[in-house]
């Protein structure tokens, strides 16, 4: 099931995105965020952009987001998105799920 996330994801969410930050360089972060942190990003994202949560029971097996991609008002309707998915739901269509919810949202929108 995808839905909006929340901050109490936070938790699922950094377990996701920790070990993202420490393995790769997509993230453009050096170390990753505690909860407290990713539980305050998911706040200010969705104040006025989607943030989902894949949530198959057993916890966010992945998300995704828009967020501003740059203040200037000729970029007001200008966005960028991720999406990260989880080993465990990696090859089951969970990422193109979730994009394909996420565009929905933000074509809406």
């Amino acid at each position: 099931m995808i839905r909006p996330a929340t901050p109490d994801d936070a938790a699922g969410v950094l377990a996701i995105y920790g070990p993202e930050v420490l393995s790769s360089v997509a993230t453009f972060e050096l170390e990753p965020p505690d909860v407290d942190e990713m539980g305050r990003r998911i706040a200010r994202v969705t104040e006025r952009y989607p943030w989902l949560v894949l949530d198959g029971g057993g916890g966010v097996g992945g998300y995704a987001y828009a967020a501003e991609y740059h203040p200037r008002p000729a970029y007001e309707w200008s966005c960028e998105v991720s999406v990260y998915v989880g080993a465990d739901a990696r090859g089951t269509g969970a990422g193109r799920a979730l994009l394909e919810d996420l565009l929905a949202r933000l074509t809406e929108a």
